[in-house]
């Protein structure tokens, strides 16, 4: 997703739409980005149009499908000014919040996840019940290896 697109649908999110003092920044700079949007292209253009339906329903993913579409098709994630105001939303976002947070969930085994800042490797061994041949079972003997 083009970084206008995720900056719009984090601040819905986020609650620039509501009149709460937390969220000032992230309204004000949201703002900014929708007059920046209509001044390029228009109170009456698609991707406005687009931007109104999804600040009406917010977690419609078809609704932030045609932002991403519409964005996409006027070329407005390669125009630097547009890319500069997203950006500031975005950070504003990120203070709000105390930062990235990366929440990820692996399923099966040997997972590797790599988070964060510190760059910490955590590396989840099997989950494996006593008893279970693949762990008790001593290592396979090699071809070469004669009776012990």
């Amino acid at each position: 997703m083009d970084p206008i697109t995720i900056a719009i649908v984090a601040a819905i999110s986020a609650g620039a739409l509501s009149m709460n003092s937390k969220v000032e920044d992230i309204a004000s700079a949201y703002v900014q980005l929708k007059e920046l949007l209509v001044k390029k292209f228009g109170a009456k253009s698609k991707i406005i149009k687009a931007v109104n339906e999804l600040e009406s329903k917010p977690k419609s993913a078809a609704r932030t499908a045609v932002v991403k579409e519409e964005i996409g098709a006027a070329k407005a994630d390669q125009d630097f000014d547009l890319l500069q105001a997203a950006q500031a939303l975005l950070k504003s976002i990120k203070a709000l919040h105390g930062g990235t947070q990366i929440i990820q969930t692996a399923i099966g085994d040997q997972n590797i996840q790599i988070a964060g800042n510190s760059n910490v490797v955590n590396i989840a061994k099997p989950n494996r019940l006593p008893g279970d041949p693949t762990v008790d079972a001593p290592p396979p003997k090699k071809n070469n290896e004669g009776p012990s």
